[in-house]
């Protein structure tokens, strides 16, 4: 695979004490012990996140990027994973977390809901017309498509070719708040919230999409 591909994950020497539960837990065999400390194999790690689970030292490190990017752009947009209301109780409802996200910071909140929809009926209209092969596999989870890419090749062509819902929100709030305010959408920043460190692999590496619409 190329050597500049982006990983989510990263290992930190000065943490790791060489235990090798990483390495037992790895599911694509990535990681390696060597003079007492991990390393990954880039062209095998999938950004499961499975090493980060279970190391006991907390030498595995996600990636993110900061809230003292946000600045940079004229407007911002925060596109919360529907996985990050579930972490809440139930009496903690999204529109106090909206309010919430907007007190961090952030100018504006996109639901995922309407994309999660048009998604469903995109992928119900493409199966209607289907007439190739299955298995059909989501390309939503840049782990799937990793372990697709790494481990069985011959699958690649069977990744459903539709945006996920992620992109399509991020595209849509962009275009909504460009007309609204009169912003440029380049000046406009798309941040998607997960506790899902590998979806920033698909940001940075944005499959199928010349440039991912999330920033």
């Amino acid at each position: 695979m190329a050597s500049q591909y982006h990983h989510s994950l990263r290992f930190d020497d000065d943490r790791c004490d060489g235990c090798m539960a990483c390495m037992r837990a790895c599911p694509t065999a990535a990681v390696r012990v060597r003079k007492g400390r991990a390393l990954k194999l880039e062209d095998r790690c999938i950004d499961c996140g499975v090493c980060n689970q279970v190391c006991p030292r907390r030498a595995i490190i996600a990636l993110t990027d900061q809230m003292a990017r946000l600045p940079k752009f004229d407007c911002t947009v925060a596109i919360p994973s529907p996985a990050l209301y579930a972490q809440f109780d139930p009496e903690i409802h999204p529109g106090i977390i909206a309010s919430a996200l907007k007190q961090c910071g952030f100018d504006d909140v996109e639901s995922m809901s309407p994309a999660c929809d048009a998604v469903t009926a995109a992928t119900e209209m493409f199966l209607s017309e289907y007439r190739g092969q299955y298995p059909l596999i989501t390309s939503f989870c840049p782990t799937v498509v990793r372990l697709v890419q790494v481990k069985y090749p011959e699958l690649v062509e069977q990744l459903l070719p539709i945006l996920s819902p992620r992109e399509i929100s991020a595209r849509n709030a962009k275009v909504r708040l460009s007309g609204d305010k009169g912003i440029p959408v380049k000046q406009i920043g798309a941040i998607y919230l997960t506790p899902c460190p590998a979806k920033i692999v698909s940001i940075l590496e944005h499959p199928g999409m010349e440039q991912s619409h999330l920033d």
